[in-house]
């Protein structure tokens, strides 16, 4: 049966989980993907094992990719939907039908991006880093980002 301190417990782990997404997506919409790399990346540079790799590079590219592999959902979503799609009431076959053809094309899309990388880059040109100064805009949004989850979490620790 249901009671009322589940309800509770799942509001607030529902309003926890909005709070964490709505933060880091505040955090990603104030900051260049660029800055999100160089911090990165520096921050590695100190740890004497991974001095030689550059993972901020592959974050950045990552976060940088999310809303293009979002995209091409949609354009596969779409194109199914023009073809009859929305008729397809089995939420398997339909799922079916839309994930194939996404895959193969995010795996096209990664084969020229992969030849875009191998065609720019030139290893023999040091990559070079330029860390920007923060502005107090920037502290003012992750102190806060920051006191929301501490607050969330310390209302209702699981």
């Amino acid at each position: 049966s249901i009671r009322p301190s589940g309800i509770v417990d799942g509001l607030v782990f529902s309003l926890r989980l909005a709070a964490s997404f709505l933060s880091g997506g505040l955090f990603l919409s104030v900051t260049r993907v660029i800055d999100l790399q160089n911090v990165i990346s520096a921050l590695i540079r100190l740890v004497p094992p991974f001095r030689r790799k550059d993972p901020g590079f592959y974050i950045g590219l990552a976060v940088y990719l999310i809303p293009v592999m979002l995209r091409e959902y949609r354009i596969t979503d779409e194109a199914l939907k023009a073809r009859g799609g929305n008729r397809i009431k089995n939420p398997v076959k339909r799922i079916k039908l839309v994930i194939i053809p996404f895959l193969i094309r995010s795996i096209n899309g990664a084969f020229g991006i992969t030849d875009a990388v191998i065609a720019r880059s030139n290893p023999s040109i040091p990559r070079r880093i330029y860390l920007m100064p923060m502005k107090l805009r920037d502290y003012i949004i992750m102190s806060s980002c920051l006191s929301v989850l501490i607050t969330v979490m310390i209302c209702n620790p699981v």
